[in-house]
This record gives structure tokens, sequence and C-alpha cells, in this order.
């Protein structure tokens, strides 16, 4: 797992803490770390959630952490937009992004 230690790392984890965190044996980060073993799907959704990023992050197909959504947030509106965003260039992204934060800012003044 190309990201996995950088994330755990990151949060202050051990392997150890990790794995009780998502649920599976200690030694089995480990052997994610190193390369040995391949997670599950189940695994990858788990890692996914608790850190927060797409799955594709974790392996490396992107470099951004991706959106996440769970829950109540799966209403088609936001579907389409988080559908939309998803296929901007990272440029773009990066406007979407100044867009969205300067009329939640205009927003929430009113």
């Amino acid at each position: 797992m190309i990201k996995l230690k950088e994330l755990r790392t990151q949060k202050g984890l051990t392997q150890r803490a990790l794995a009780e965190k998502i649920d599976v044996k200690n030694y089995t980060i480990g052997k994610w770390e190193q390369g040995i073993v391949e997670p599950s799907i189940s695994d990858l959704v788990a890692m996914a959630d608790f850190f927060e990023c797409s799955i594709d992050y974790l392996i490396g197909r992107e470099d951004d952490l991706g959106v996440i959504i769970v829950g109540a947030d799966k209403d088609a509106d936001n579907m389409e937009i988080i559908n939309y965003f998803s296929k901007l260039s990272p440029e773009r992204k990066k406007t979407a992004k100044s867009i969205l934060r300067d009329m939640f800012i205009a927003n929430d003044s009113n």
C-alpha cells in the first residue's frame, strides 16, 4: 500500500493502533505496508473511511485525497456535484474550491 504508512504516521498511529481502529490483526498492517499481502476491498473501504480519503488515493492512483460521502449525504444533488467535480483537472478543482469557499463565506455573513 503506497500511502498507508504515510497516512498512519501522519495520524501518529502505530500499526497496532491502526489495526484496532479498522478491526484487523495487528500484523496485517505491516504486511500491507511491506507489500507482502494486498488488503481486501472491505479493508480498503475501512481504511478510506478512517483516513477520510478515496481508495484511489490509498493505492496511489490519485494525488488528491478524494471525497468521501457517507450515510445521509448521498442525495442526488450532492452526488451530481461531486461527479462533476471529480472530472475536473487539478487546476479547475482549485478554482471550484475557491468559488465554493467564497460562496459559503458570503452566505454565512448574510
